[in-house]
């Protein structure tokens, strides 16, 4: 009878070893955090600074959101419209953040696949590699910041609004872009061995 860390018989014997469960679980969590990042309105922020109010404004790759009610701090996300400032910087970011979710997702299964499937070091190097790239994809979701929607002023006539800050979506992709990176390192780890 095979041992239980034997890799010759069985389903999912941990093949190219142990270490490989760790890129699969991290880059799960990446991906989750990486989609979600992708379609929310509450990407960065931006505060008027002329009127009394001092309105903020959620600005996502995809939508905006207003405060509708201050009390419980409700968001209504609107899609961008024709006359939004929709630049190349925006549908920059907007491109490098698919890229990240499809790329990262094929890499995800191609690492949980590793967990029953002998890969050759090659193989595994591919892997470490995808994820560093959608690392690095995932990054350049934050060249929002200096698109128009957060360089620009807004409103007719226009407000003073002051500059981007980092909000949800954006502390979210920093959180997916180091467990991308963390997954990517652990693949490279494995291929070593």
């Amino acid at each position: 009878m095979p041992s239980r860390n034997s890799s010759e018989t069985g389903c999912c014997t941990l093949p190219n070893g142990a270490v490989m469960i760790v890129p699969s679980i991290l880059g799960s969590i990446a991906a989750v955090i990486s989609l979600i990042s992708e379609f929310t309105c509450v990407f960065v922020k931006r505060t008027e600074q002329e009127t009394y109010f001092k309105q903020t404004f959620d600005l996502g790759l995809w939508s905006w959101g207003l405060i509708t009610d201050s009390t419980y701090g409700n968001e209504e996300c609107y899609r961008y419209g024709e006359v939004d400032p929709v630049d190349v910087t925006l549908e920059s970011a907007r491109i490098f953040g698919m890229i990240a979710v499809i790329y990262g997702g094929i890499t995800l299964i191609l690492s949980f696949l590793s967990t029953c499937m002998p890969y050759s070091k090659v193989v595994l190097g591919v892997i470490g590699a995808s994820y560093f790239a959608t690392c690095f994809c995932e990054g350049l979701k934050l060249l929002i910041l200096s698109a128009d929607v957060c360089t620009t002023d807004i409103g007719d006539p226009p407000l003073d609004w002051g500059p981007c800050e980092l909000n949800s979506g954006a502390v979210m992709v920093i959180v997916a872009l180091m467990l991308w990176f963390v997954s990517g390192s652990m693949a490279c780890i494995a291929m070593r061995r």
